[in-house]
């Protein structure tokens, strides 16, 4: 069920933007520039956006068990 809210949530909260473009550009770059190929450094960037997308969706799935912890304590009062 966590999974599936966190999918509508970046469905309707991109958490896309300039700083990120940047960063993943100069990644880029530096992947290009270290594997010689620009298809090494698109593997590689694919392996990169996999692992971060799945971090991104653990660290979201556990900050909703936290707020569901925090406010069922609160309510015991």
């Amino acid at each position: 069920m966590l999974e599936l809210v966190y999918l509508t949530y970046i469905e309707t909260n991109p958490v896309e933007n300039k700083r990120v473009r940047e960063n993943y550009s100069r990644l880029y770059e530096m992947l290009t520039v270290l594997s010689g190929s620009e298809e090494t450094a698109d593997n590689l960037m694919n392996h990169v956006s996999a692992a971060c997308s799945e971090y991104e969706c653990v660290a979201y799935m556990e900050g909703m068990r936290v707020g569901a912890r925090l406010t069922m304590e609160l309510m015991k009062d």
